[in-house]
């Protein structure tokens, strides 16, 4: 009869537990929304000076979770320009001028869009000094910036042309770029090879040094230049 009552408290107590014991929670699932674009600003150059100048417009998204993204290069980023006789914007922000006047350059982003009036005021700087060879020769060369010798606060650049030539000579056609970024202009062109020129504008003034074929190089120097 104890055995029987002992038995009957140990499967009491083992029905007991097995009751007690809780049934483990289904996982809970969450679903995470997205950050999107609350806001787009758009950042450049507002005035620029060359006809043909490059220029690039940066675009900076702030997103609904407070963060910012840079979305200048981003494929879903449109770009327009509503006066493309003044300048026209390619995907990346790449802004080309086409003429003097005024247009209004926007991105869109995610729906939202930012603007930044621009105005294209064409001027040409003409730089006109002298060129010396490694020899000793001297000629005379020009060369004309398509747009202000001052420096930017993006990329850009400006087309550059001109020609140089000594004397008895042939006259050298040159042509290039210029990069208000650090004030450097590299230009090249052709006489019985190729002629790489490349300078720095400092102070209204031009100068630097030139390479060619052969013994073909020396230096070429301009202390003013005109602007109109």
């Amino acid at each position: 009869m104890k055995y029987q009552r002992l038995g009957m408290a140990v499967l009491a107590l083992a029905l007991s537990a097995c009751h007690s014991s809780s049934t483990p929670a289904a996982p809970t699932s969450t679903t995470t929304t997205p950050a999107t674009a609350a806001s787009v600003a758009v950042t450049g150059e507002t005035l620029l000076t060359g006809i043909g100048q490059r220029s690039q417009l940066n675009a900076m998204a702030t997103l609904t979770d407070g963060t910012t993204q840079d979305v200048t290069m981003a494929a879903t980023t449109t770009w327009q320009s509503t006066n493309h006789g003044a300048a026209v914007v390619a995907t990346g922000g790449v802004v080309t001028t086409i003429g003097n006047g005024t247009t209004t350059l926007t991105a869109t982003y995610q729906g939202v869009t930012s603007s930044l009036d621009v105005t294209v005021a064409g001027v040409t700087t003409t730089f006109v000094g002298t060129v010396t060879s490694s020899g000793g020769q001297r000629g005379t060369f020009t060369l004309a910036i398509q747009g202000a010798v001052t420096t930017a606060s993006f990329p850009t650049s400006a087309p550059v042309s001109g020609s140089f030539q000594f004397p008895g000579s042939d006259v050298v056609a040159l042509s290039g770029s210029y990069q208000p970024l650090n004030a450097s202009l590299s230009v090249s062109g052709f006489s019985n090879g190729q002629i790489t020129w490349s300078g720095t504008v400092t102070a209204g003034g031009l100068s630097g040094t030139f390479s060619g074929p052969g013994a073909s190089s020396g230096v070429f120097s301009s202390q003013k230049s005109t602007v109109r």
